[in-house]
């Protein structure tokens, strides 16, 4: 039997050459024109300027991949394969062409240098290159006090209430309950409990302490909490403008509580529709809130980012023994990092517990402006143990175990005003686990989607 073989055009060795010389040519004059672009737009400057950052970068090298495309198009050139580094290349090269992006590049190059240097010394100073055993150091006793504690017989407060630690205000928030409206008609109306004496804890953790608490049966933790957790300011300034922002453009995913609470990251989709998706919870479109899909993507960027931030500095700081559990999980599910996470903005919840897709939950409280006779004060009710509030302050917790926070010492009507509470916690819902497996198992669909673009 007789196999036909197309032929195959082999071009000589020196048509080969002249071929690839013209294709140089034709790509050195398109960047040339591309250069020409950036030379003449001020903007486009800027962002040369700005591109020594990986951010900056990322927000410019997709530009001047359009703009190659569309000189290329007639024709129909590739894309080459180092088109950022052969645009920086040829602008060295023709200075006196290019004076204006010669000199910003310059100006680069020692940003760049400054910006390594500095990023240097804000890992030094964050701990985010601590070794094993400078971490054993810091959480050694003579640093942060280990406490053992019984589990109580009688929980305090008990579940399903609010707890007010003020008899004006929580009588305010009593009827504040009782009358206002409730979205989610699944959960019952809740008392509030109203509480000053500090004698019905078992433990109370001073705004100045930072402690490790074991169950004094089990030894196993069940609370820690790390006061200056960061310790650098710029850092917080940073965190909060973040926060902040997201919270006031975002959806709150509990409605009836006071306060924001709002999803950041990976979510299960609809309990009829499981899917794993980007979390779409903005409260207008994004062509009302951003000027064009780059601004949004930039914006999820630094959301995610203070995830990334506070992990690495909890996997520098916290006990080994909370990083097992939780690292359990990414390994096996997310594979990168925990992948759900909320921000709060004056956040209160009653009494309860839940079940996540890992024992331990992670808080950290980037900006606290009143102290802790204010109320919004965080407690583990089964060990009887408040945490008074304080700026820069981590927490880990079981979920399991029933806790909450203190409704903060304001008029409900002037929670938005009269009180600041800011931060950020990673706490992977247990459905998303469930959704995650059966993404593995093929039975729901895995939705690689962001929020809906400009």
């Amino acid at each position: 039997m007789c196999t036909l073989v197309a032929p195959i055009l082999v071009l000589p060795r020196a048509t080969r050459l002249v071929f690839a010389v013209a294709v140089g040519r034709c790509n050195r004059s398109i960047i040339d024109a591309i250069i020409g672009q950036i030379e003449a737009t001020d903007n486009l400057l800027e962002k040369l300027a700005l591109s020594y950052t990986p951010e900056g970068r990322n927000n410019f090298e997709p530009l001047v991949g359009q703009m190659f495309a569309a000189e290329a198009a007639q024709y129909s050139l590739p894309m080459p394969r180092n088109l950022w580094s052969d645009i920086c290349d040829r602008i060295r090269v023709k200075e006196a062409l290019f004076p204006k992006s010669c000199a910003v590049l310059k100006d680069r190059g020692q940003a760049h240098i400054d910006y390594r240097r500095q990023k240097q010394e804000l890992t030094r100073s964050l701990g985010l290159d601590w070794t094993a055993t400078k971490r054993e150091k810091f959480l050694a006793p003579e640093s942060i006090p280990t406490v053992s504690l019984p589990m109580l017989e009688k929980r305090w407060p008990p579940k399903d209430v609010w707890l007010s630690e003020a008899l004006t205000t929580g009588l305010l928030w009593e009827r504040h309950f009782q009358e206002a409206k409730l979205h989610d008609k699944r959960i019952k109306r809740k008392d509030v409990l109203i509480s000053s004496d500090g004698n019905s804890w078992q433990k109370t953790v001073k705004a100045g302490e930072s402690v490790i608490i074991r169950d004094a049966q089990t030894g196993q933790i069940v609370l820690v909490v790390i006061r200056n957790f960061c310790s650098h300011q710029g850092v917080l300034d940073w965190a909060n403008k973040i926060v902040e922002a997201a919270v006031n453009i975002k959806k709150s995913i509990r409605l009836d509580d006071p306060g924001k609470l709002v999803m950041n990251g990976y979510t299960s989709g609809s309990r009829n529709v499981p899917r794993v998706m980007w979390a779409k919870n903005l409260l207008r479109s994004p062509t009302r809130l951003f000027e064009s899909p780059e601004e949004l993507e930039s914006f999820d960027f630094q959301v995610s980012s203070t995830y990334a931030l506070m992990w690495n500095m909890a996997r520098s700081k916290l006990p080994p023994e909370i990083l097992t559990d939780i690292d359990k999980f990414v390994d096996s599910q997310a594979e990168l990092a925990p992948p759900q996470g909320n921000y709060a903005r004056n956040y209160s919840r009653f009494c309860h517990h839940e079940k996540n897709a890992h024992d331990y939950c992670l808080a950290w409280t980037t900006s606290r402006l009143q102290d802790p006779s204010s109320g919004g004060n965080f407690y583990v009710a089964d060990y009887g143990i408040k945490v008074e509030a304080s700026t820069d302050m981590m927490v880990a917790w079981r979920g399991e175990d029933f806790h909450g926070t203190t409704l903060p010492d304001v008029d409900p009507s002037k929670l938005e005003t009269d009180f600041q509470q800011l931060g950020l916690s990673i706490a992977t819902g247990g459905r998303l686990l469930k959704v995650l497996e059966e993404v593995r198992r093929g039975e729901v669909l895995e939705v690689e989607s962001v929020q809906k673009g400009c």
